[in-house]
């Protein structure tokens, strides 16, 4: 009796010592998929801050995004002695292009520079044909660069100044934009209010660029 009691008891003991073990390994594994979850969410917070430092540094953009650049030419037609002889004098100007939502929003936001990228541009080409013959507000909120706004209209196979302005941080400007093909052109004030002076009589032609 007592050699039999002593066997149930050791099976009794193999078994509890059976689920121990089973029940240890389910914690180790547990505690496993907790840590990798855990490094994982450090790993995502550190490539978030990487990213967002990496804006910050960059002249302040919310994306990164990569900004091509165009040129943009343009002729001013000035009289000279008699009618109908002109001089024409051309000024060529390497500018970014914002041809996104996201580029439209971002604009000069917080940046420093013109030239945000040290690409030798003086300013920034906005593609707003898609909202031809609406009504836009230009804000300069959080931007503290002044501004020398042209708003161009398509002619042919030329842009002509239609309207224009110079704005200054904090500023807004409601406007109505043309309806055909309609362009922005924001630049550095040191060349834009030269432009502004001669803006009814000046063609804009634009060149893509990279």
């Amino acid at each position: 009796m007592g050699y039999y009691h002593r066997k149930i008891s050791k099976k009794v003991d193999s078994i509890f010592l059976r689920i121990s073990s089973q029940r240890v390994c389910v914690g180790m594994r547990k505690l496993s998929m907790a840590l990798n979850i855990i490094m994982i969410c450090c790993l995502t917070v550190a490539v978030l801050l990487y990213i967002s430092i990496t804006c910050s540094i960059h002249g302040g953009s919310s994306h990164c995004s990569y900004w091509e650049t165009c040129t943009v030419n343009l002729y001013t037609l000035t009289p000279v002695f008699t009618f109908p002889y002109r001089h024409v004098s051309s000024t060529q100007l390497k500018v970014y292009v914002a041809d996104s939502p996201e580029k439209l929003y971002e604009g000069y936001r917080f940046k420093d520079s013109y030239d945000f990228l040290n690409k030798g541009a003086k300013g920034m080409l906005l593609d707003v044909r898609q909202y031809a013959g609406l009504a836009i507000t230009i804000t300069m909120q959080n931007v503290k660069l002044p501004l020398s706004i042209l708003i161009l209209e398509k002619f042919g196979s030329v842009y002509k100044i239609v309207n224009w302005r110079e704005l200054h941080p904090g500023e807004d400007w409601l406007i109505q934009l043309p309806d055909n093909s309609p362009l922005i052109l924001e630049l550095d004030p040191g060349v834009g209010r030269q432009i502004l002076n001669n803006a009814n009589s000046t063609l804009v032609t634009v060149v893509n660029g990279s």
